[in-house]
């Protein structure tokens, strides 16, 4: 009865959604909001957790697709490239500088600058060649290959010395729009495959090693019952600012439920810990080099929480709990005194930009409406970043029925 009434309601609600777009988009005229497009293709960034703003604010990177809105391929590819902006007014002129076969819909294929935050002419991007993952690092205005890594990266640390690395192909099939789809994932039989984990590839000495491995993870801590029929994988690496710690997430998958288990250890992999296994750990980012914060879904009181671990305590404590109760991608800002975050689309398709003030719990909101087209795999989620200065946020948006990124000014 309830599946039946869904499905009569459902549809009504997004009709609603839709018929009030106009209305949120008169709303959203108050951030000076300049459209990223390109006639006909789908443009996006991909992840929160890298900012396509170059030093000087001044350009912003980019992916560029036809694809049609279902998994990549094996064999299709994506454009790279950036989009120079000025004044805040719509720019379709997208500055194409090579191609990638590796990629997917939420995270790309990892597009950022190299280094991050003090470069303006050489980026990093993942690709294949020779049948291999690969990473790339080229100038943008002489379309230069300046080196090829050979392996392809998650994360790099903000000085550019160090790189994270996980299987790709096995996180696109476990966990579909994460990963890569380009080359098979000859680990599937196994359900927790040996010689394989977390890579880190040092870029002074250009060399990589399995740095953490699925039979070190699995013994720490409890697992569940049993661990060994689910199959296991890592998404999520991410550095500190300083790049001394990172982060990662050991998921095991079975029949479409994921059990999530929240790490965190210095980059030579020693003091390894597990700092949550309770719940459902779903977004993260660093509030400085000792404290993390991520979102956590509490099966107990089914609802998201915002929480956060002091690596040196060993404390944990939510935030704002009465305030942060729906999942989000988060970003500390203005010298931590503010949380950027969104949500998904509700029940009328319409999800929410967020800026809170952390002291007078103070919101300011834009929202936007999402077309069901955009669901699961190709949903547009809106991923916000923040330029250098913090006065501009870059989200995923949609425009005439294609994924666009959007640039708005931060008020505060």
């Amino acid at each position: 009865m309830k599946k039946n009434i869904s499905k009569i309601i459902s549809p009504i609600l997004e009709f609603i959604g839709f018929i009030t777009q106009p209305l949120f988009n008169m709303m959203n005229k108050r951030f000076d909001v300049k459209c990223l497009n390109s006639d006909g293709k789908h443009v996006f960034f991909g992840y929160y957790d890298l900012s396509p703003f170059d030093k000087n604010d001044t350009k912003v990177l980019a992916h560029r697709t036809h694809h049609p809105l279902i998994s990549p391929d094996p064999k299709s590819c994506i454009d790279i490239g950036y989009y120079d902006i000025d004044s805040l007014k719509n720019n379709t002129n997208f500055i194409k500088i090579g191609e990638s076969n590796a990629w997917c819909w939420q995270q790309g294929s990892r597009l950022q600058w190299f280094p991050k935050k003090t470069n303006e002419k050489t980026v990093f991007y993942n690709t294949v060649k020779a049948d291999k993952y690969i990473g790339i690092i080229q100038d943008i205005y002489t379309r230069e290959i300046i080196k090829e890594i050979p392996l392809p990266l998650y994360d790099i640390s903000n000085c550019g010395n160090k790189g994270l690395s996980l299987n790709f192909s096995r996180l696109q099939r476990l966990r579909p729009g994460y990963g890569y789809a380009s080359l098979p994932d000859i680990t599937e039989n196994e359900n927790i495959p040996k010689h394989d984990g977390i890579f880190l590839f040092d870029f002074k000495i250009e060399k990589n090693k399995l740095l953490i491995s699925f039979d070190e993870i699995v013994n720490i801590g409890k697992m569940p019952e049993d661990w060994k029929d689910f199959q296991h994988y890592i998404n999520h690496l991410c550095f500190n600012q300083s790049g001394t710690k990172f982060m990662f997430l050991h998921l095991l998958s079975k029949n479409k439920k994921r059990h999530s288990r929240l790490f965190v250890c210095n980059t030579d992999g020693s003091n390894l810990k597990l700092l949550d296994d309770s719940d459902v750990i779903s977004h993260y980012t660093w509030k400085d080099d000792n404290t993390l914060l991520c979102t956590v879904y509490s099966k107990l009181s089914k609802a998201f929480s915002y929480t956060n671990y002091d690596l040196k305590s060993g404390k944990c404590e939510k935030l704002l709990p009465t305030v942060l109760k729906n999942d989000g991608h988060p970003t500390f800002i203005w010298n931590n005194t503010a949380l950027l975050t969104d949500t998904y689309p509700n029940r009328f398709r319409q999800q929410s930009l967020i800026t809170l003030d952390l002291k007078t719990k103070y919101i300011k909101k834009a929202r936007f409406y999402r077309h069901n087209k955009f669901k699961s795999e190709v949903r547009t989620d809106l991923h916000p970043r923040v330029n250098n200065t913090e006065t501009i946020i870059c989200i995923d948006d949609e425009f005439d029925g294609f994924k666009a990124i959007k640039l708005l000014r931060l008020i505060d």
